[in-house]
């Protein structure tokens, strides 16, 4: 039987959160997005319609915490998965997070900024696949930037710490100069929903911006601040990494 023509199974799933659509997770296996089918049907990844949730525009697609999926019954092809009106999931960026605190590298301060990071980063296309904890020393700050992203090939660096006005905040001016192009409207997105809720977010001197195939983002030391910022912009970033990494992010996406 040709791709296309072979039967289709109805699968009942868990019922999702009401407001907070995830990948559908099925038996077997798709590492990549989390969407999970039987190991027999070599489907690609997609995400499938359902009922009983209620259906957010495509566009909550490019949200890192809003995959699209909607549950109570997908309908599973074993020969070639039904397309999706919001794109099937293509890449998974790989996401090295980098906590710059003197304290915690002596540690006298346990390191809760990175949890909150990976919180935020959850039932989106990442995959955390370097930690690192330094003090605020620019050489060993850079050492890591330019490891990760020159010889591991990371698509995201997510740095948290040493953003503010102490002597001893340098993470911006060690991020500034190893970067070939900033993306300042990213560190502005970042600031201006954070003065939403704190006037101290202007306080933030945290910069974004690409090395080579890499996109590096300052964040807050605080694991609310942290997480606060990079919700803000997750709704672009899929989009941008895409653009600098030259990863498809979604099958139908064009420019």
């Amino acid at each position: 039987m040709l791709e296309g023509q072979t039967p289709w199974k109805r699968l009942k799933l868990p019922l999702a959160q009401k407001g907070f659509p995830t990948l559908v997770r099925l038996e077997g296996a798709s590492p990549r997005t989390g969407a999970k089918y039987p190991a027999a049907a070599g489907a690609p990844m997609t995400p499938f319609r359902v009922s009983h949730v209620a259906k957010p525009k495509c566009g909550h697609l490019a949200h890192g915490r809003s995959s699209p999926v909607w549950a109570l019954e997908a309908t599973l092809g074993y020969g070639r998965a039904p397309p999706s009106p919001c794109g099937t999931l293509r890449a998974m960026f790989r996401v090295g997070i980098l906590t710059v605190s003197d304290k915690g590298f002596r540690g006298e301060r346990e390191d809760t900024t990175h949890l909150a990071i990976r919180e935020a980063l959850e039932g989106g296309p990442y995959e955390v696949a370097a930690y690192e904890l330094v003090p605020d020393e620019p050489p060993m700050i850079k050492k890591v930037l330019r490891l990760w992203a020159d010889r591991e090939g990371l698509d995201l660096i997510l740095t948290n710490g040493g953003t503010g006005l102490a002597p001893r905040d340098r993470t911006p001016e060690a991020t500034r100069e190893l970067l070939d192009r900033e993306v300042p409207g990213l560190a502005e997105l970042m600031r201006l929903v954070g003065l939403r809720k704190t006037p101290m977010a202007a306080l933030s001197r945290g910069v974004a911006g690409v090395r080579g195939k890499t996109l590096i983002l300052n964040l807050p030391g605080s694991p609310k601040g942290a997480r606060e910022s990079l919700e803000a912009v997750l709704p672009v970033l899929p989009h941008a990494l895409s653009l600098v990494t030259g990863k498809p992010w979604r099958e139908g996406h064009h420019e």
